[in-house]
């Protein structure tokens, strides 16, 4: 079963992945009472209950609203054109700067009409608006804005502030995202944990107001449901809506496309935990175009990133939710 939703943000916010919702969904269920160590063991074994995408924006298109993609990572064609006028690459350059794709453009990928970088650059066919590659003449806007927030800390004993510092914050428009239910029984559970991460936040510095969402079903967009329904799968090839921690031996480097980041971050420390800092991981981020080797079901898994030498288990999420590509 796929089930989109709505995740709506009341105010300040730090970026939201994948992982961040299921470690926010697994401090919930322990707190409710459910085995989280089963449930760890499941997604370890792999056999996860369900897989998580990371949110993208709702947009404004000619239609009303649309659900936009992470650009996927396309071949670079060893075929270069010497006979781009400077104008030409100017107009180009949006394009290839965009972060997103609209729906229309993500489907044409998928089904093996636009294969290379070179394609989805042409200005003829294509064009930018907010940082989302649209069909030529359509458009998909939204607005995310960000800003510094200027923090201090507090000294209790003599009542002054020191250490003035500055963070990042974003004030983020509407975003989707979806889950894909192995375990159908599991649903109620996760739509009760999203109701309680209402009431913790999402997220850093919760303690300080940010990361106030509202999670809820995202309906009226049965087209698009309809299609992903039949490419959410583990096929051969297939672009990732989460980022990736992959296993050793379970992707064909050689053939597939894909931006990568090394991530490191605490544990949570909302319910009492000290601070401790995970272990480094590799990611492969949302849009990479993965093929799979071998004969495992998944990719992607769920990997121990806690510190063993003073007993504290931690797991950072890493499955893939992949759409299959190939027409």
């Amino acid at each position: 079963m796929l089930s989109l939703y709505r995740l709506k943000f009341l105010s300040k916010s730090t970026p939201v992945r994948a992982y961040t919702l299921f470690g926010a969904i697994c401090w919930i269920y322990r707190l409710i009472g459910g085995d989280l160590e089963k449930l760890l063991n499941d997604f370890k074994n792999g056999n996860p209950p369900f897989i998580i995408s990371s949110p993208f924006p709702i947009a404004e298109s000619s239609c009303g609203l649309s659900l936009v993609f992470p650009k996927p990572v396309l071949v670079i064609s060893d075929e270069v054109r010497r006979d781009y006028s400077i104008y030409e690459k100017i107009r180009r350059k949006p394009i290839k700067k965009a972060r997103y794709v609209s729906f229309s453009v993500f489907k044409r990928i998928l089904e093996g009409e636009v294969k290379e970088e070179r394609f989805i650059s042409d200005p003829e066919k294509f064009e930018e608006t907010e940082k989302v590659i649209v069909q030529r003449g359509d458009k998909a806007c939204f607005k995310d804005f960000g800003g510094l927030s200027v923090r201090n800390v507090l000294n209790r004993v003599t009542m002054k502030s020191e250490n003035l510092f500055t963070e990042e914050y974003h004030l983020f428009s509407d975003k989707w995202f979806l889950v894909k239910f192995y375990d159908n029984g599991f649903k109620p559970m996760l739509e009760e944990c999203f109701k309680l991460i209402e009431d913790t936040g999402l997220g850093a510095n919760k303690n300080l107001g940010w990361g106030n969402v509202k999670i809820e079903p995202l309906e009226g967009f049965d087209k698009e449901m309809e299609y992903l329904e039949k490419k959410v799968n583990r096929s051969e090839k297939f672009i990732t809506l989460s980022p990736v921690i992959p296993k050793n031996e379970t992707i064909d480097i050689d053939n597939s496309t894909y931006e990568y980041e090394i991530y490191k971050s605490p544990i949570d420390t909302t319910f009492g935990e000290a601070l401790i800092w995970k272990r480094k991981v590799l990611y492969l981020n949302e849009g990479s175009v993965l093929k799979r080797r071998g004969d495992d079901e998944w990719v992607g898994c769920v990997k121990d990133v806690g510190a063993g030498d003073i007993g504290i288990k931690a797991y950072q999420y890493g499955y893939e939710f992949p759409v299959a590509v190939g027409g």
